[in-house]
Order: structure tokens, then C-alpha cells, then sequence
């Protein structure tokens, strides 16, 4: 199994939402600034997040744009597909 931690600030407030079932689903994303710059500008890399249940209820309730958060991903697998391109085909 792997694990992948992300550190950053939530872009907006999260939006939250209710499935035909009644569950809760929170979506937000989050801005994690990269270590470096170019040209002396700051670059950040966005990832969209969804919480489900109780978690998104609460994220709902208690976090903020702006605010600094830290979400783990766990997964068994990931498939990778790569094309390869020559140049003039």
C-alpha cells in the first residue's frame, strides 16, 4: 500500500452536497506551493479533493478557504499510461 501526504491551503470554501441517498459530499481543492520558483515567481500544484460521510460534513463545518489543511491518500494500485511521441509523426 501506499501512502501520499498533501500540506496546503484550501482555494475556496468547500461545497457541500447531498447524494439521492442522503450522504454528504464535500468537495474543495487544495494550492500547495512547490519548493522553487520561476523567474522569481512562486508556482503552487492544485489538487481537487472529495470527503464523504461525517468527514465531509465536518469539513463542510470547519474548514475555510485559506485554511491550512494536511490529506492522506492511501492506495493498492495505480495504472500509469505513457505516450510516446517521435517529432514530425
Amino acid at each position: 500500500m501506499n501512502l501520499c501526504i498533501l500540506i496546503g491551503h484550501l482555494t475556496k470554501d468547500p461545497e457541500l452536497r447531498y447524494t439521492q441517498s442522503g450522504k454528504a459530499v464535500a468537495s474543495f481543492s487544495i494550492a500547495i506551493d512547490r519548493p522553487y520558483t520561476n523567474n522569481g515567481q512562486k508556482q503552487a500544484d492544485f489538487f481537487n479533493v472529495i470527503a464523504w460521510g461525517k468527514l465531509g460534513e465536518n469539513a463542510a463545518k470547519y474548514l475555510s478557504k485559506g485554511r491550512q489543511i494536511a490529506q492522506d491518500n492511501h492506495w493498492k494500485r495505480a495504472m500509469f499510461r505513457f505516450r510516446f511521441c517521435k517529432a514530425g509523426k
